[in-house]
This record gives C-alpha cells, sequence and structure tokens, in this order.
C-alpha cells in the first residue's frame, strides 16, 4: 500500500485544493491520502476563516483518507517551522512521498531559491537579523533582506527567474 501525504490548510477548500489532491494521488499511484491540515489558527497566527471540522469533512468528502491536525505551536509559525512539523508528521505516519501547492506549480524556483540561501546562508542570517534588531517581524524581515541581497548583488537565480511581486516597507 503506498500512501502520500499533503501539507494543506483549506481554508476554505476550492477547486485548486480540489485538484491538487486528486493529481497528486495519481501522480504518486497512492492508495491512501494523508493530510496534515491546520487547526484553527494558520500559518503565521492568522484565524481559520472555517473551523477545522468543516475543512476535514471537505477533504475528506474530496478524496483525503486521513486528516491529522498540525499542532498550533507549527501551524502559527513561519514557512520552515510549519513544513518541519509537517513533514515530521507525516513521516511518522510512514507516508511514501510528500506533496504541497503553490501558485506556479514550478518546483524548479523553489529548488534554485532553496540552493541559493544555502549557498549564502550566513550573510542571509545576518541580514535578516538586522532586519529583527531593526523590529521587524520574521515573516516580515526575511523576504525584505533576500530581496535586498539578491538586487545589490545582482544575482539571477536559475534559469526561470524568480519574481517578487511586492514587499511591504
Amino acid at each position: 500500500m503506498k500512501a502520500i501525504g499533503l501539507v494543506v490548510e483549506y481554508n476554505p477548500f476550492h477547486n485548486g485544493h480540489l485538484y491538487h489532491l486528486q493529481k497528486s494521488k495519481e501522480d504518486a499511484d497512492a492508495d491512501v491520502v494523508i493530510c496534515v491540515m491546520s487547526g484553527y489558527y494558520l500559518q503565521r497566527g492568522e484565524p481559520a476563516g472555517f473551523d477545522r471540522k468543516t475543512r476535514t469533512e471537505m477533504a475528506l468528502s474530496c478524496g483525503a483518507d486521513v486528516v491529522v491536525e498540525l499542532p498550533y505551536t507549527y501551524s502559527t509559525q513561519h514557512a520552515s517551522l510549519f513544513a518541519r512539523g509537517s513533514i515530521s508528521i507525516l513521516d511518522g505516519l510512514l507516508a511514501d512521498a510528500f506533496y504541497f501547492g503553490s501558485e506556479s506549480g514550478n518546483i524548479d524556483s523553489f529548488l534554485a531559491l532553496d540552493a541559493f540561501m544555502i549557498e549564502h546562508e550566513q550573510l542571509l542570517q545576518r541580514h535578516l537579523r538586522q532586519g529583527l534588531d531593526a523590529g521587524y517581524s520574521y515573516p516580515r524581515a526575511q523576504p525584505m533582506h533576500l530581496i535586498y541581497f539578491m538586487h545589490r548583488r545582482l544575482i539571477l537565480i536559475c534559469r526561470n527567474r524568480i519574481t517578487f511581486l511586492a514587499t511591504s516597507t
């Protein structure tokens, strides 16, 4: 039996989520779909517009086999801790593969950004620390200083350019 894990919020469940769930199951030829979903609060502490029971019922009625709640201590964190909590749960439930959705549907951009951040980790951490010391929240400081770093050094990331549409100051 092959099980896949999906990292989801489903706030609310919509056609894009349905496509993601069905396509992931199809591509993996999976027998079981396990979803890890935020509870009453979403990533970075935003309250869910729909309660967890309603979102769970939506997921189950559309093809998920199991829905487990991502604990509050992970669901309200920045992306790396949100992902760490989600993947550790799915790994503990013996999911064979992990799937997540994105607006672009292009994994190359994610992989290129990950490689860039690993290569420049120390410098990015210094820039991030400067933003945090200046009073910015983590979700605001990280992209601000990543964009500043990339712009100042005229770095092109991957053959498909990563586009940042806006930052607030």
